[in-house]
């Protein structure tokens, strides 16, 4: 992932995902979440259950199979990838989102991460979840500013990539 400024400017709590323990006291608070889709899947409902505000910071999606497809990927990539299509559309109704949750980019072997999970796509349909794909231009004191210049104002920030640690100051 690439470097963020203002690691120290923020004044609340970080949390490393991978190396820290996620906060059992994360209810009531404003978290955003930062990563690769295939880090953010396994988080997003867990916090989306305890938080007041959760604003996901998505750098790149990945495929998401129901959980009855676990096995899949490993077995037929090519039938998980339609298999990921036809979940994504049935849960996300909205386009543009269905936009920002479809993978564009593929890896070095021409693949894309696919992943399976039941609690994903719902979890980022509630209403106090917020899916976000600009890229990060900062931390600030009070949360996380977009490029686009909006701060998204957060008590908790959980980085869902072991490597982000290294973020400049």
């Amino acid at each position: 992932m690439a470097m963020i400024r203002g690691w120290s400017d923020f004044a609340g709590e970080i949390v490393v995902a991978g190396r820290d323990p996620l906060p059992a006291h994360g209810a009531g608070r404003r978290v955003a979440l930062i990563g690769r889709a295939e880090q953010l899947v396994p988080l997003v409902a867990p916090l989306a259950d305890d938080a007041e505000k959760l604003t996901v910071f998505q750098r790149h999606p990945c495929w998401v199979v129901p959980e009855r497809d676990a096995l899949l990927p490993a077995r037929n990539p090519r039938r998980a990838v339609s298999v990921a299509r036809r979940h994504l559309n049935a849960w996300i109704p909205e386009r543009w989102m269905r936009r920002q949750l479809t993978p564009s980019r593929t890896g070095a072997d021409g693949s894309v991460p696919v992943l399976a999970s039941d609690r994903y796509y719902p979890a980022l349909l509630q209403a106090h979840c917020k899916l976000l794909t600009w890229p990060i231009d900062r931390l600030s004191r009070h949360g996380v500013r977009s490029v686009e210049g909006i701060e998204h104002h957060c008590d908790l920030i959980v980085v869902a990539a072991p490597e982000q640690r290294s973020i400049a100051a």
